[in-house]
Parts: C-alpha cells; structure tokens; sequence
C-alpha cells in the first residue's frame, strides 16, 4: 500500500492509498488539530548529527548576529549624545560658544567613519 498526504484546507487530514490492484480509496480523519507542536528534542535530535565544522559555523553565525545585533542601538545611543552637544549651539540665545561647539564637534568626529560604515552595511 502507498500512502499519500492529501488537502488539509477543511480542517481534516486524507489519506489516499492505492492497492495492488490499483483501487483507490480516501481515509478521512476529521480530529486533526494542526501540526504537532515542536520541543527542543527535535532540534537537538537534528543539531545531533552535525559536524565540528558545522558547529563552529552555527558558533560564528551566533556570534555575528548578536553584534549585528547590538550594533544599531549602540550607534542610536552615540548618535544621540552627539546630537544633544551640536544642539546647543544652533540654539539662540544660548549659552555654548564656538569654541565650545568646536571642542563637541572633535570630540564627536570618530563617530562619522561609523556612521558611514553602519549606512553602508544596512
């Protein structure tokens, strides 16, 4: 007997099976829930026949995601810190001079090389 998966779209899973005499018949089963839920031992049974290069990839893809990760709000948090000190002196009437704007802006000047490189990588 060959078992095939058929439609699942009203809810109910079908079965068709062909005898040896190529007689097809239908099975029904209308208590399907959906699909089965996936615990972490299906993962582990699958991360179980890697390899060492495979596991050293998996290591090197976590590791480039997580500062890819962090890599935008630290440059967010930058960003804005070097905005609040160029923002005082286009202010009027206010109390940061030339040179103090100046001072901010060489204090600042790193984060552009960043900013260029963090645009170009997105």
């Amino acid at each position: 007997m060959m078992s095939v998966p058929g439609d699942k779209s009203s809810g109910t899973i079908a079965a068709t099976n062909v005898n040896e005499q190529g007689v097809i018949t239908v099975q029904e089963n209308s208590n399907y829930d959906g699909l089965p839920k996936a615990t972490i031992s299906n993962y582990i049974r699958i991360l179980a026949h890697s390899s060492k290069a495979d596991r050293c990839a998996l290591l090197l893809g976590l590791v480039c995601a997580c500062g890819s990760g962090t890599a935008l709000p630290l440059m967010n948090i930058v960003f804005g810190k070097m905005v609040r000190s160029f923002s005082g002196y286009f202010v009027p009437d206010s109390q940061v001079t030339k040179d103090m704007f100046k001072a901010a802006v060489n204090r600042n000047a790193y984060t552009m090389p960043l900013a260029i490189l963090q645009t170009e990588a997105d």
